[in-house]
C-alpha cells in the first residue's frame, strides 16, 4: 500500500493499484506509439493501518536514492 498525498502535504489515507490497463494509439513508423492512455483503478485499505505510511515512505524514498 502507498500513501495518496495532495501536493499540500494532506494524506487521503493508503492505497493499493487493483487494476491497471493500458492503450496505446498512433504510431511513429518505427512502431512507437504516440500517445498512450490508462486506467488506474485503486483501493482504499483499512486507516487502522496508517502506521504503514512511514515504512512505506521511507522505502519509496530509499529506491528512489539508489536508482539516482
Amino acid at each position: 500500500a502507498w500513501p495518496m498525498v495532495e501536493g499540500s502535504g494532506r494524506i487521503y489515507g493508503l492505497w493499493i493499484i487493483e487494476s491497471l490497463s493500458e492503450t496505446k494509439t498512433i504510431f511513429f513508423r518505427d512502431g512507437t506509439p504516440r500517445r498512450i492512455e490508462f486506467t488506474l483503478s485503486l483501493k482504499r485499505i483499512d486507516d487502522d493501518r496508517i502506521d504503514l505510511i512511514g515504512a512505506g515512505t521511507s522505502a519509496g524514498v530509499s529506491i528512489m536514492r539508489a536508482l539516482l
